[in-house]
């Protein structure tokens, strides 16, 4: 596995969504079934059709269970399953109501929102920085045993990883390995950042009820 970018997974929401910032704890409860309508969220006063990933471990959806639960086997209360993310993006480009979670590379192709993350947007410059917390690394993967094709998959890794190969990379709308290496070093404080985050608006949240409203 040799590491050539770092991918932001963005949530998308159809163009005529007046929503445009989300925060973790607001894309944890979402995918917990907490949230259901969008003036919760800010929007309009309509039910959210959440679209999700069949499975567990697709890309994205174990990425997104990694980063925000820390558990690969956490439950998403999907309104629809899809098998791929290809028609999930079309899907959220045609309903005023859906939200889902995708790769940038692959969601900026699409007519949709992306909204900011704890009021950073999803750019190179956040991504890079690792202000944009949900990011993850990007791999080519091939066998380095008895392969005929090795040294052909090396001669592209390397244009990857050279100049031209991350104009290219970045154009696609992600960050080229090289171009933001420390970040390898960042991703355990990443998660722990994460979590963190989290924690602190929970405990906020408890602190901030008012005595009696607990059923």
């Amino acid at each position: 596995m040799t590491p050539v970018a770092w991918d932001a997974l963005v949530v998308m929401v159809n163009k005529d969504n007046p929503v445009s910032n989300i925060s973790l704890r607001q894309v944890k409860e979402l995918y917990e079934g907490k949230i259901t309508n969008w003036k919760e969220l800010g929007g309009n006063d309509a039910p959210i059709e959440l679209l999700v990933r069949k499975g567990k471990i697709s890309g994205v959806g174990l990425t997104l269970r990694q980063l925000v639960w820390g558990n690969p086997d956490q439950e998403f209360k999907g309104t629809a399953e899809f098998p791929s993310s290809g028609p999930l993006e079309k899907a959220v480009v045609k309903n005023p109501n859906a939200i889902g979670i995708s790769g940038i590379s692959s969601a900026s192709k699409r007519d949709v929102k992306l909204l900011a993350l704890e009021g950073k947007a999803p750019n190179y410059e956040n991504i890079k920085s690792g202000h944009y917390l949900l990011y993850r690394p990007l791999y080519i993967t091939y066998m380095s045993r008895n392969n005929p094709q090795l040294k052909e998959i090396k001669r592209f890794i390397s244009f990857a990883l050279s100049k031209r190969g991350r104009e290219i990379i970045r154009a696609q709308g992600v960050v080229p390995y090289l171009d933001a290496i420390d970040l390898s070093s960042k991703l355990k404080e990443q998660r722990k950042t994460v979590r963190a985050m989290q924690e602190q608006r929970m405990t906020k949240k408890e602190t901030n009820k008012k005595p009696g409203t607990e059923k």
